[in-house]
């Protein structure tokens, strides 16, 4: 869900993004919640945009990754949601959302993918996290370990090739 980086601006003490947090996460300022994902709601919009604050929005790649991880209550995908929300947000700030992501075990082997499909979407930055293993559900096989790492490498080297050309991925 969208999570607000204070640290966006300087000087990020300010009296007004502190209370715009405290308006954001405690008085029902909320943009996005886990019933709704991706729903920003016109004033906290407006007060992103006012303030300059960066936003993060968990996505977790291409549709059929991201609907099974992030599903509804009811029990439907949230990707065309976040999209649309991502779109609403840039529309109003100018501004392009950080992507962050969590891959089960088996999504490990499509890190490279996830990542090119988040940066085609846009997304200023692409943060991606394996799940903990918080239970058995979670432990990883040594083939999906191998998987994630390659997956990591096969990006680090696109990094390198891009940094001595001169360019940023």
């Amino acid at each position: 869900f969208p999570a607000t980086l204070i640290g966006s601006g300087e000087p990020w003490k300010t009296v007004d993004v502190i209370k715009g947090f405290h308006w954001l996460t405690y008085e029902g300022g909320k943009f996005s919640t886990s019933r709704r994902r991706g729903i920003f709601t016109d004033a906290a919009l407006d007060f992103i945009a006012a303030h300059d604050i960066g936003v993060s929005v968990s996505i977790d790649g291409p549709p059929d990754l991201h609907d099974t991880n992030r599903r509804f209550a009811g029990g439907g995908g949230s990707y065309a949601n976040v999209v649309a929300g991502v779109a609403r947000l840039v529309a109003c700030t100018g501004r392009a959302p950080a992507a962050r992501v969590t891959l089960t075990p088996p999504q490990w082997s499509r890190v490279p993918e996830v990542f090119d499909h988040l940066a085609a979407l846009g997304f200023v930055e692409v943060g991606i996290a394996p799940t903990s293993p918080v239970s058995a559900d979670f432990l990883p096989t040594p083939a999906q370990d191998e998987a994630l790492i390659a997956g990591f490498a096969a990006l680090a080297r696109r990094f390198v090739d891009a940094a001595a050309q001169g360019r940023v991925l």
